[in-house]
């Protein structure tokens, strides 16, 4: 039997600006997909909380659906969290979707080199500039 904890789908969202966090969650809301969002706001928070160590070792529930992933992040980068993720047993199947303002040269280079181009960027057209990244 089904309980409403195993019905509710976790999201991480792993973002530093507050701002941008505000635009995902109306984004997630509008669209009917903000079950429960979790907000880190630093890489190794992100890597805490989905290894459950630290202030998140007691955390409910299983691994999120899906991870939101800024690449700009404090403490550990967000390309550094992918590699964590995508390098463990228990994380590899979880989706990431990452969020980035940025267009450096470098930044790019760098997620096309582990992920591919395919996989490394899709370009979604806003009317909003750029919050922050």
């Amino acid at each position: 039997m089904e309980t409403e904890s195993m019905r509710i789908k976790n999201i991480l969202l792993v973002e530093h600006d507050p701002r941008v966090s505000e635009l995902i969650l109306t984004a997630l809301e509008q669209n009917h997909l903000a079950h429960r969002v979790a907000i880190v706001d630093n890489g190794a928070d992100a890597l805490h909380y989905l290894y459950q160590r630290g202030k998140f070792k007691k955390r409910a529930g299983s691994h999120p659906v899906l991870v939101l992933l800024d690449l700009k992040m404090p403490k550990v980068s967000g390309l550094d969290v992918l590699k964590i993720i995508k390098a463990g047993e228990s994380l590899k199947i979880i989706p990431v979707v990452i969020h980035s303002s940025s267009r450096k040269t470098p930044d790019l280079v760098e997620r096309y080199k582990h992920f591919g181009k395919k996989n490394a960027q899709h370009e979604i057209p806003t009317a909003h500039p750029p919050l922050g990244g």
